[in-house]
């Protein structure tokens, strides 16, 4: 029986890059039970709730409270664990839907190792127990159901009126409203499936009815004090832009970027921009735009408009979270378009016959998975911060793993020797 070895390389690379992201996560997963790693904003934003009357991204919180109050579970062991089952679900879908690709292992190596991705929440662990990890989860899901049922549009159509879009309007967005710039995103999902006049209506009439809820309800001071009453138990204190509806908002964007803002700080969110958006867009247009990916429309960039109420998202002063939401909705939209593997593969292919051309792109992926980051900020200091994104990234991680490991050992199973220099 003869064995076709590349075929065995390839198929083992691709589960290889599986291991790596589960191994980190799994560390990530230990590290969040301790309440020392957790942001205070991060933390206090998931206690966010229901008590005080209505406000934005209360969901979780709310729910929370009731489980407490029956079973007296401890929040340090509530919330993260719900952040692993998300995150977890998050990437088996990231990865059946990159298993179409499994035989690209350059694109692969990008989009796995890509610090605006899967690896985001990793960089920066405060981010770990950021709510935008459930508006990603909502995209992959959308994108996993479009891949396993596109060939049944009925069953499709179905899981998308029940599922789906009531997903999308009554959870999703009750935890974090950002999911309502995304709503288009989802809707050109669907059209790959369904023809436009037979969803807009629901998505429209879903849409409005989110918006309207989130707009009219937007808290106050004394929703914020009724809720921080509910929490004294648990030594929380909500911060008040949380509760404090969008003027509160408005007025922390305002003052961050016409106060604190400098042209370094553009430099760094314009670099974050080419690397973990422009990069992704340039890959997979010219995919497109050589009939490799098909997006049936008349134009190869009329696509592009769907993504244009996404960019709303800005009027928050996150940008690294800011672009990592965006940059995973635009990849989960390349990875589910229809593609002619044949095409496909000559023209990646072609990359390889010109060694000048590949040698120059094995040094441009080593500096994309090794030596920049996507932080909370996108590398903008604000009032005299240092901060960039220009610093090590996979090597940091596996050394600060082994550091917590060795910490772990010593702490939870046996005592080790101490460490001396």
């Amino acid at each position: 029986m003869k064995i076709n070895l590349d075929n065995i390389l390839i198929k083992n690379f691709y589960c290889f890059l599986v291991f790596v992201i589960f191994f980190i996560y799994f560390c990530y997963f230990l590290r969040s039970f301790d309440i020392s790693y957790i942001n205070n904003y991060a933390y206090q934003e998931l206690f966010l709730n229901y008590e005080g009357g209505f406000v934005r991204r209360g969901l979780i919180g709310a729910i929370f409270y009731k489980i407490n109050k029956l079973t007296n579970i401890h929040p340090q062991i509530f919330f993260p664990s719900l952040m692993i089952i998300v995150h977890t679900l998050s990437i088996i879908f990231f990865f059946y839907i990159l298993k179409r690709y499994k035989n690209f292992n350059l694109l692969n190596v990008i989009l796995v190792f890509s610090p605006a991705l899967l690896l985001f929440p990793i960089y920066d662990f405060n981010m770990f127990f950021i709510k935008d990890i459930f508006v990603k989860f909502t995209i992959l899901l959308h994108g996993f159901l479009v891949i396993k049922f596109s060939s049944d549009k009925l069953l499709y159509e179905t899981i998308l009126k029940y599922l789906v879009i009531p997903f999308l309007s009554f959870v999703s967005i009750f935890i974090h409203e950002y999911q309502l710039f995304f709503f288009s995103v989802h809707f050109l999902l669907s059209t790959i499936i369904l023809k436009k006049k037979n969803i807009y209506k629901i998505y429209l009439i879903y849409f409005f009815v989110s918006f309207l809820t989130i707009f009219l309800f937007s808290g106050d001071k004394y929703i914020l004090n009724q809720i921080n009453n509910s929490l004294s138990n648990f030594n929380v204190v909500i911060h008040p832009q949380l509760a404090g509806g969008f003027k509160a908002h408005f007025g922390g964007w305002y003052k961050w970027h016409f106060f604190y803002f400098s042209y370094k700080d553009f430099f760094m969110f314009f670099m974050s921009f080419i690397l973990s958006i422009f990069l992704f867009f340039f890959i997979f247009q010219y995919f497109i735009d050589k009939k490799a990916l098909n997006i049936n429309s008349k134009s190869n960039y009329s696509y592009l408009l769907y993504f244009l109420p996404c960019i709303g998202i800005f009027t928050a002063i996150d940008h690294g979270r800011n672009l990592s939401l965006l940059s995973t909705h635009l990849i989960i939209f390349y990875l589910v378009l229809d593609y002619n593997y044949k095409i496909f593969e000559k023209l990646y292919n072609a990359f390889y016959k010109k060694t000048p051309r590949i040698y120059l792109l094995i040094i441009f992926v080593f500096f994309y998975i090794f030596l920049w980051v996507l932080p909370q900020d996108a590398g903008f200091g604000g009032k005299e911060q240092i901060n960039t994104i220009f610093k090590g990234s996979l090597f940091s991680e596996f050394k600060e793993f082994i550091k917590y490991l060795y910490l772990f050992i010593d702490q939870n199973i046996t005592d080790l020797p101490e460490i001396k220099l």
